[in-house]
């Protein structure tokens, strides 16, 4: 799977996410691939938010899977495709800064070659250092909308940007909540004009096309104003156009209904004395726009007045 350190070759990245992996080797374009594995035949999905959890991935076909292997080998496919088999001498795979250590652990022990394991949002404050660069005081505050939930992380820039706390997650944002609302959008009037059974087997597998397909043209929105999604239900089909600033206002709408619910849930305080300076929006995960934004903090307000602010804003 990997070459032992310090051999000449290339160097990876690997990066997990609930719902993407990606690898990228000598800072060249990233390769990102859907999280999931195909096991004698078999399409796994979900082991990236298992890992660590005793009770085994059940496979469609009865067979039971550590979840923590199965993200390993996925791993190990994803390095070959970034390298095109070419040798590798420096790899280094990056986790969701919510895992516990417990979970990191768990899944350093899977791997091959004794490589180094690292919270994203570290690697992601490593990245921003060297480019655009970051202040060398106050609090940094680190957003990643990923496709699983939304990960806020505070760092102090006084201490290396060592982290306040532990990352908190919010789970009723995310990628996947964005691909349910086009999704939604997309299917509200063709159910009517297909006359099927909402039931039918050959309606639930429509809809899981579809919700495929909406993912598709979300992701096509970060490069397009417009797009299309191919819309098929049984007797019914129709291309649906789409635009980003309706994909923009789902997500607007989705940030707001949690407005209320972000600031108690952040109990994770730096001290007074520490003054708010930047926040960095990274959404790559999600791909809604593949970039990172930064924006100056506002010092006035308290740290879960901001962080509400910044999740209903951004």
């Amino acid at each position: 799977m990997f070459n032992s350190p310090g051999n000449h070759g290339h160097s990876l990245g690997l990066s997990v996410g609930a719902t993407n992996l990606a690898g990228t080797r000598n800072g060249q374009t990233a390769v990102i691939r859907p999280a999931e594995l195909t096991v004698q035949g078999q399409r796994l999905t979900g082991f990236v938010d298992r890992v660590g959890d005793p009770v085994p991935l059940i496979a469609p076909d009865g067979s039971k899977h550590r979840s923590e292997e199965l993200l390993a080998d996925a791993l190990g496919a994803m390095a070959h495709a970034a390298t095109a088999g070419a040798p590798v001498s420096d790899v280094a795979v990056t986790v969701p800064a919510h895992w516990r250590a417990s979970v990191v652990d768990t899944l350093r022990r899977n791997l091959r070659g004794r490589l180094p394991v690292i919270s994203d949002a570290t690697a992601a404050l490593t990245a921003l250092r060297a480019n655009p660069g970051l202040p060398t005081h106050g609090v940094i505050v680190l957003c990643d909308f990923g496709g699983s939930g939304t990960s806020i992380t505070l760092a102090n820039a006084a201490r290396d940007f060592s982290p306040f706390g532990e990352t908190v997650r919010f789970a009723d944002f995310s990628g996947d909540h964005i691909d349910q609302a086009l999704l939604t959008h997309v299917a509200a009037g063709l159910l009517d004009a297909s006359h099927a059974d909402p039931s039918s087997t050959a309606m639930v597998g429509s809809l899981a096309r579809l919700r495929d397909e909406c993912r598709r043209a979300k992701e096509r929105l970060s490069a397009s104003t417009a797009t299309a999604v191919a819309a098929e239900l049984p007797g019914h089909r129709a291309d649906i156009r789409v635009t980003r600033t309706e994909r923009s206002a789902h997500v607007r709408r989705r940030r707001l209904r949690r407005r209320a619910h972000s600031p108690e849930r952040y109990s994770q305080r730096p001290p007074r004395s520490c003054r708010l300076t930047h926040a960095f929006v990274i959404a790559s995960a999600t791909n809604t726009g593949s970039r990172t934004l930064s924006r100056p903090a506002q010092p006035r307000l308290r740290l879960d007045q901001y962080v509400g602010r910044l999740l209903s804003t951004s």
